[in-house]
């Protein structure tokens, strides 16, 4: 049996498991950045599992991944759990991928798979609902998975699809913090070994919410509940430099700025501390009562701020994916210049 514990995260040594007669249990020598353990129990000749932890929400693992009985104790592999782990690295991610990942990891090309590619628009936005879940059922990915995404950008292409995710209903998807980087930074194994899992059946649910319009952000410009921010590098924001895609450079006024690659460890690739993002948000003037709306070139970024938000508290955050490939096309549509709100940076 392998008894579920919230998130998950695939550590490569492994902590004991102290258990009282009453089937409560406690970790020994556990560190502080461990949120989540995994326990594989072997039960005693003649106890059954549900006898000794009569708490916990078991899952029968099917035959070829029980615990091996000639080796009592020995937990199954990554692979053989709820969880999908996705590689989504770019821009040659699956070259990459090819050479090295985590272990069980499936990779995923943000552009390739996840986004529409309608000719008669500038903007990738993200896919319909039923290309989508066939996606999802390709990769194994069932409605009740935990799904870990990671790259090796600090989160900032990870995010879009945690926020894919989430648009569609996903709600125990998680983005590995530090990704592949701090993985290899702390020695952890690799492979280059593919991992594929039987197709699985998807069903969405669509949060609208989550999902923003250019009427929403022009909406947003007048609505003192809302707020934009913008995940673009500054000079872009400022429009001392412009995407090459659209020919109008600046923002969208009233939008503070909060570039997403400001947010990041820039050597372990890890999300700053949360004392730090506070007093970053609390310099914009925002609070988790507002709903926002994050916006960048076309998505990814906008998503990485969204899922920083978030984890803040800031609950009712909607990703503009259009972004400013269509905002900065639309000639109706108004465009600023400069920062005066981040003159003293």
């Amino acid at each position: 049996l392998y008894l579920d514990r919230g998130s998950y995260r695939h550590d490569a040594r492994g902590y004991r498991a102290v258990v009282a007669a009453d089937g409560t249990f406690a970790f020994d020598d556990v560190p502080a950045e461990v949120h989540a353990l995994r326990l594989c129990v072997v039960p005693a000749p003649g106890r059954s599992p549900a006898a000794m932890f009569p708490m916990l929400r078991a899952r029968e693992l099917p035959p070829e991944v029980a615990p091996d009985p000639n080796e009592p104790g020995k937990a199954p592999p990554l692979a053989d759990i709820a969880l999908r782990v996705v590689d989504v690295r770019r821009p040659t991610g699956v070259a990459n991928f090819a050479v090295a990942h985590i272990p069980t990891a499936q990779y995923l090309d943000l552009i390739v798979d996840l986004m529409d590619h309608d000719p008669n628009r500038v903007a990738l936005d993200l896919i319909e609902a039923e290309p989508f879940a066939a996606l999802m059922g390709r990769l194994g990915i069932a409605n009740d998975s935990t799904v870990v995404v990671y790259d090796a950008e600090g989160g900032t292409a990870a995010a879009t699809l945690w926020w894919a995710l989430r648009y569609y209903g996903h709600t125990d998807v998680h983005l590995l913090n530090g990704g592949l980087v701090k993985w290899l930074l702390e020695g952890r194994e690799t492979t280059y070994a593919a991992t594929t899992y039987a197709p699985s059946v998807y069903t969405v649910q669509v949060h609208p919410e989550l999902l923003a319009t250019a009427a929403d952000v022009a909406a947003a410009q007048e609505d003192p509940t809302a707020f934009l921010v913008d995940a673009r590098p500054l000079d872009i924001y400022t429009g001392e430099s412009c995407l090459s895609a659209a020919p109008r450079a600046g923002h969208v006024p009233g939008s503070h700025t909060l570039p997403a690659r400001w947010q990041i460890d820039p050597q372990r690739k890890t999300l700053l501390p949360g004392e730090q993002l506070a007093v970053t948000l609390a310099m914009m003037g925002i609070s988790p009562e507002q709903r926002g709306i994050a916006y960048c070139g076309n998505g990814q970024l906008a998503a990485f701020d969204a899922l920083l938000l978030s984890l803040m508290g800031y609950d009712q955050v909607a990703v503009y994916d259009s972004g400013w490939l269509e905002w900065g096309t639309l000639p109706e549509m108004p465009v600023e210049t400069g920062c005066p709100e981040c003159e003293p940076m």
